[in-house]
């Protein structure tokens, strides 16, 4: 097909671009197809507060900032991903919630690090 004609609506080329929601699920994934054990734990504490949408857009963010995913992250990566995104929080979680949010999150850096 010419690339330059426009296709029918809804019959859209699939995109291979990295903003591909394909792509980053790839990239929040490890092989099993399965979050971390400790990811998928601050990924449901967050998703408590915020929607879906804000909770992987915030994680992904921090990840890509430190070049890393899921499957990479160390007991340290995963401390330092969580201070990454307290800062992003603080922006959508509201302010009584906050305190909350946090111990929750300190849990579970101290089950990764003892």
């Amino acid at each position: 097909m010419d690339p330059n004609r426009r296709r029918p609506f809804g019959q859209e080329e699939p995109s291979i671009s990295p903003s591909s929601g394909t792509l980053r699920a790839a990239r929040r994934t490890s092989s099993s197809g399965q979050y971390p054990l400790h990811y998928t734990r601050v990924r449901e504490i967050l998703l408590r507060y915020l929607s879906p949408i804000l909770v992987d857009s915030v994680l992904d963010r921090a990840l890509g900032m430190r070049h890393l995913t899921p499957a990479m992250l160390s007991p340290a990566a995963l401390g330092e991903l969580t201070g990454d995104i307290m800062i992003g929080l603080r922006l959508f979680v509201p302010e009584n919630d906050l305190p909350q949010l946090m111990l929750e999150l300190a849990e579970v850096l101290e089950m990764v690090n003892p």
